[in-house]
């Protein structure tokens, strides 16, 4: 039912327009409908207008994207351990259910960790390089990462309980 209701606002935001999301008369802005963040079906219509209700052009794209997650916790792995650790790092993730079952199920939960993997990639990096360059690209990396992790709360909400750790940083 959760993805029945993306799903539906998806075709709500692709035919009335994202403005429709802020609009009170709108049928897209029912609060019934927004129990979860829009990311989601915001992306569901932009897939819908390629490939116009197609699961399996959603699947591959979450496949495509999960598979760019085991990527940058590679990266991160590269950044702070030996070569080794990272391929290793990058392996499991590649073969965790986490990603590979939950790639295929039309649920943004497997999609809101690229942003964080990302940004906890930009973060890791801004950290090691700070210590030998300015500090105005450590800045610039970390609004960067915290753009991302607003990415990442419009897709799944439970994002947001890591800003006051990240804050910390």
């Amino acid at each position: 039912s959760v993805a029945l209701n993306y799903k539906h606002l998806a075709e709500l935001i692709r035919a009335n327009g994202l403005t429709s999301l802020y609009d009170r008369s709108s049928t897209t802005s029912n609060p019934d409908l927004l129990g979860h963040p829009p990311g989601y079906p915001i992306l569901l219509s932009f897939i819908y207008r390629v490939a116009p209700e197609s699961d399996t052009a959603t699947e591959l794209l979450q496949m495509m994207l999960d598979s760019l997650s085991a990527i940058v916790i590679a990266l991160i792995a590269f950044e702070l351990f030996p070569a080794a650790v990272g391929i290793i790092a990058g392996l499991l993730a590649a073969l965790a259910p986490q990603f590979s079952w939950n790639s295929i199920l039309l649920l943004p939960d497997s999609l809101a960790a690229l942003p964080i993997l990302v940004a906890m990639l930009l973060i890791t990096k801004a950290l090691v390089r700070s210590n030998s360059t300015s500090d105005r690209s450590s800045i610039v990396s970390m609004l960067a990462a915290g753009a991302l992790i607003g990415v990442s709360v419009w897709l799944r909400a439970n994002s947001l309980l890591l800003a006051p750790f990240l804050a910390l940083l």
